[in-house]
C-alpha cells in the first residue's frame, strides 16, 4: 500500500454570488457554479453536490458548463457515505471546508499537484481512509483541522518536506498508526498532535520515560520525575510535558530552534533549567506557573521571548541574559518573583533603559561579566544515578566554555571553578553552604571545562550548578 504524503494548508473560504447550474457526467448529476470562466462545484441549498445515495468509485469532471473545474466547495460531498474512493482532476486548485466530511466508507482520495489549499475539516469523520496522497505544492498548515478522527485505519504516515508545522491533536486517536517520518523543515508540533496513538508509535527507551515519535519529544509517562536530559531530541511538542509536578532539572537541546509552547508549565517541582546556546526563540507559556524557578540563564541566540513564557514563576528571582536584548512580549515575565532582576552584559545592546529601570517587569542590572569580561555557556549535559538503599540519586556532569566576546578562550580549571557555585534540592540557594554539594573539576577538553556535581550531606538526591554573582 503507497504510504500517504500528509502536508496541509488552513482554509481558503470560497464565496459564490453565481446561482447554481447543474449537469450530468457519467450518470452523475452535478451541482455546480460558474464565475469568471471557472467552474466550482457546489453545495446548494445544503444539499450535496451529487445525489446523497451516490456510491462507489467516482471521478471528478474537469469541466462543467464548458468552464474547468478549478474549485470544490464547502461541504460539496458532505455525508456522502456510499462513496469508496475519489479522484481529483488536475484542474482543481482548492478543496473547500467540510468538502468530505463524514464521507464513512472514503477509503482512498486521489488529489493532484495543481491543488494549493485545503479547507479546514475537509475530511473529518472519514474513518475508513486508508490511502492519502496530498501534493507538495499543498502549502504547510494546521494539519490538525483537515484530518480529524479520519486516520484509525492508516499505518504509516510520511509527511512531505514542504510541511513546517504540524497543528494540534494531528494524529490524535490513530490506533493504527506505528510509523511517522517527520521532516527536518518541520520546526513546531501542536499540543496533542500525538495523544491516544498506538504505543508502537513511541520510542520509550531512548530516553526512560520520555514518549519520543521520529526523535520528537511528544510527552513523558505519569512518573516522569527527578532529572531530564533531552539534549538528544529534534525537538519539543507543545505541552509535552504540561504538569510534570515531580521533574526537578531539566536540560534543553543545544541546537534546537524553539522550545514548543507550554512545554514545561505547570512542572512546580522544577527548580534547574539548562537551555541550549543553540535555542533561537522559548515559545508562549513554556515555564508558566514553574514555581520552583530560582535563576533561569537565557542563551545569546534568543532573540524571542512569548507570551507568559515565565509567567507566574513565582520564586523567580534572576534572570541572566547571556547576549543582547530579545524581543518579548509584556507578560513574558508576568507575577515572577518581588524584585526579580534581569542581569546582563554592559557590553549588550538593545535594553534600551538605565541600570534600575524596568524591562518587561525586570530590573535591570548592567554587570562587565564575569572575570575581565569572560562569560560562560553550557554545552553539554548528562546525568549519572546511583542507588543509595531506597533512595536514587542524580550527579550531573555539565560542560561549560568560557568566551570573551565571540571568541572561546581556555580557562585554567582551578580559575573557571571559582565562577561556579552549587546547591541541592533542599533548601535554597543561600542554603548552598550548608548542604555542601561536592562540585569536581574534571580534565578540560580543548576549551570545554567539565564539572561533576554531586549532592551533599546524604539528604538530598541532586545538585546544580550556577554562575556566581
Amino acid at each position: 500500500m503507497q504510504k500517504p504524503l500528509i502536508t496541509l494548508v488552513a482554509a481558503t473560504m470560497v464565496v459564490f454570488a453565481a446561482s447554481a447550474d447543474t449537469e450530468i457526467v457519467d450518470g452523475i448529476e452535478w451541482t455546480f457554479v460558474r464565475s469568471a470562466g471557472e467552474s466550482s462545484i457546489f453545495n446548494f441549498s445544503y444539499s450535496s453536490a451529487i445525489p446523497a445515495d451516490t456510491s462507489g468509485a467516482i471521478v471528478v469532471p474537469s469541466t462543467l458548463g464548458g468552464c474547468p473545474v478549478t474549485a470544490i466547495g464547502d461541504l460539496a460531498f458532505a455525508a456522502c457515505s456510499g462513496l469508496t474512493s475519489v479522484m481529483i482532476p488536475n484542474s482543481v486548485t482548492r478543496i473547500g471546508d467540510s468538502a468530505f466530511v463524514a464521507c464513512s466508507g472514503l477509503a482512498s482520495v486521489t488529489i493532484p499537484d495543481s491543488v494549493t489549499s485545503i479547507g479546514r475539516y475537509a475530511f473529518a469523520a472519514c474513518g475508513g481512509i486508508k490511502s492519502v496522497t496530498v501534493p507538495q505544492s499543498v502549502c504547510s498548515g494546521q494539519l490538525a483541522t483537515v484530518f480529524p478522527s479520519s486516520y484509525q485505519a492508516i499505518t504509516n504516515v510520511v509527511v512531505s518536506d514542504g510541511v513546517t508545522s504540524i497543528g494540534d491533536n494531528a494524529f490524535s486517536g490513530c490506533r493504527a498508526l506505528v510509523g511517522m517520518l517527520i521532516p527536518d523543515g518541520v520546526t513546531s508540533i501542536g499540543e496533542g498532535a500525538f495523544s491516544g496513538c498506538n504505543e508502537a508509535l513511541y520510542d520509550t527507551t531512548t530516553i526512560p520515560g520520555v514518549r519520543l515519535v521520529d526523535g520528537w519529544a511528544v510527552g513523558g509517562t505519569d512518573d516522569l520525575a527527578g532529572d531530564l536530559n533531552l539534549v538528544d531530541v529534534r525537538g519539543i511538542v507543545d505541552y509535552a510535558f504540561e504538569e510534570s509536578y515531580y521533574l526537578t532539572s531539566v536540560a534543553i537541546p543545544v541546537g534546537l530552534p524553539g522550545i514548543g509552547e507550554g512545554a514545561f508549565c505547570f512542572c512546580e517541582g522544577l527548580t534547574n533549567v539548562t537551555i541550549g546556546s543553540g535555542v533561537t526563540c522559548i515559545g508562549a507559556f513554556v515555564f508558566y506557573g514553574c514555581a520552583g524557578l530560582r535563576e533561569v540563564t537565557i542563551p545569546a541566540g534568543v532573540a524571542n521571548i512569548g507570551d507568559g513564557a515565565f509567567s507566574d514563576c513565582s520564586g523567580l528571582t534572576n534572570v541572566v541574559f547571556a547576549g543582547n536584548a530579545p524581543s518579548a512580549e509584556d507578560s513574558a515575565f508576568g507575577f515572577v518573583g518581588q524584585d526579580c532582576i534581569a542581569t546582563v552584559l554592559r557590553s549588550s545592546t538593545g535594553w534600551g533603559v538605565e541600570e534600575g529601570a524596568q524591562w518587561h517587569g525586570l530590573t535591570i542590572v548592567y554587570s562587565d561579566g564575569a572575570d575581565d569580561g569572560l562569560v560562560f555557556e553550557i554545552v553539554d549535559f548528562a546525568v549519572e544515578t546511583e542507588v543509595r538503599g531506597n533512595v536514587v540519586v542524580s550527579r550531573m556532569i555539565v560542560g561549560v566554555i568560557a568566551k570573551d566576546g565571540d571568541q572561546s578562550v581556555q580557562g585554567d580549571a582551578g580559575r573557571v571553578a571559582e565562577m561556579f557555585e552549587a546547591t541541592s534540592d533542599l533548601g535554597d540557594w543561600d542554603g548552598a553552604a550548608k548542604l555542601t554539594p561536592m562540585v569536581e573539576v574534571l580534565e578540560p577538553d580543548g576549551v570545554t571545562m567539565r564539572f561533576r556535581v554531586t549532592p551533599g550531606d546524604g539528604t538530598a538526591t541532586s545538585a546544580f550548578l550556577r554562575i556566581r554573582k
